[in-house]
C-alpha cells in the first residue's frame, strides 16, 4: 500500500486529517485552552461591587435624602390683631363710646340724685324757718307765703346749680371722649404697620421655607447623581482591569507557546 500524507482517526467513521489540518486543529484548542485559562484567572479576582440599583440610580441605603421643613407643622407665634381691631373700632367711632355711654349714665344718677338732695334741702330749710318764727309767736299766713315763696326760689336756684353743673360734666365726658378717639387714632397707622410686619414675616417665612426645601432636593439630587456617576466611572474602571489582566494571560500563555515550539 502506498505512503500517504492522510492522518487517520483511531474512529475509522470520522474524517481523515492532513497534517496541516491536524496542526491548526491542536493549534485551536490550545488558543481555547488558554482562552478558557485566561477567563479562569480573571474570574477568580474579586468581583465589583456596584452600589447602584437595576435601573442605574444609586441604591437607597446609599443615597441622601433630603429632609424638608413643613411649614404648617413649625410652631409659629401667631400676631393678635384684636388689640389693633378695638384701636380702630374706637378710633373710627361716629356715635359715643361704651366708656361715654356708662359715664353719661352715671352722671346723670349722680344728678338726679343732687337734685332730689336739693329739694329735700329745701323742704326741711322751709319746715325748720316756719317752726322757729312759730316759736317766736311770728309765723302767720303772710309770713307763712313769705318762707315759701323764699323755699321755692332758693330750690329753683339749686336745681338750676345742680343742672349747669350737669351740663359741664356731659360736656367734659364728651370731649374725654373725643381725645381718647384721637388718641386711638393717632396709635392706628403704627398698630396697622405691626399687623403689615406680622403678615409680611409669615409669608418670608412660608417663602423661605420653600427656599430651603428647594436647595436641599437639589443638593441631595447633585450628591446622587454624582455618586452613580463615580460609581459608574469605577465599574467601567474595573472592567478595563479585568479585560487588560485577561489579555496579559493571554499574552503570556502566546508567549510559552511560541518558546515551547521554538524549542522543537
Amino acid at each position: 500500500m502506498p505512503k500517504t500524507s492522510m492522518l487517520y482517526d483511531k474512529d475509522p467513521h470520522r474524517t481523515r486529517l492532513t497534517k496541516d489540518q491536524a496542526k491548526l486543529q491542536i493549534q485551536g484548542d490550545r488558543n481555547r485552552f488558554d482562552r478558557e485559562q485566561a477567563d479562569r484567572d480573571v474570574a477568580g479576582r474579586p468581583g465589583y461591587l456596584s452600589n447602584l440599583d437595576e435601573k442605574g440610580n444609586i441604591k437607597q441605603q446609599y443615597s441622601m435624602e433630603a429632609q424638608l421643613l413643613d411649614a404648617g407643622a413649625m410652631p409659629q407665634a401667631e400676631f393678635d390683631t384684636r388689640g389693633i381691631d378695638e384701636i380702630r373700632n374706637r378710633a373710627l367711632d361716629k356715635g359715643p363710646s361704651a366708656w361715654s355711654q356708662l359715664a353719661q349714665g352715671r352722671q346723670a344718677e349722680e344728678q338726679k340724685a343732687a337734685l332730689d338732695s336739693s329739694m329735700q334741702q329745701t323742704r326741711s330749710g322751709q319746715m325748720q324757718a316756719e317752726a322757729d318764727m312759730a316759736m317766736r309767736g311770728g309765723l302767720g299766713g303772710g309770713s307763712r307765703a313769705s318762707l315759701a315763696k323764699a323755699s321755692m326760689k332758693n330750690n329753683m336756684l339749686a336745681r338750676q346749680g345742680v343742672q349747669r353743673s350737669g351740663i359741664m360734666d356731659r360736656a367734659n365726658i364728651g370731649l374725654q371722649d373725643q381725645t381718647m378717639k384721637d388718641d386711638f387714632l393717632k396709635q392706628l397707622p403704627g398698630a396697622d404697620q405691626m399687623a403689615f410686619n406680622a403678615q409680611a414675616n409669615k409669608r418670608d417665612f412660608a417663602a423661605n421655607t420653600a427656599k430651603f426645601n428647594a436647595e436641599a432636593g437639589m443638593q441631595s439630587r447633585k450628591f446622587n447623581i454624582e455618586n452613580a456617576l463615580r460609581d459608574r466611572q469605577s465599574q467601567s474602571a474595573d472592567n478595563s482591569a479585568a479585560w487588560e489582566q485577561k489579555m496579559k494571560v493571554l499574552g503570556a500563555n502566546k508567549q510559552a507557546r511560541a518558546t515551547e515550539n521554538a524549542g522543537k
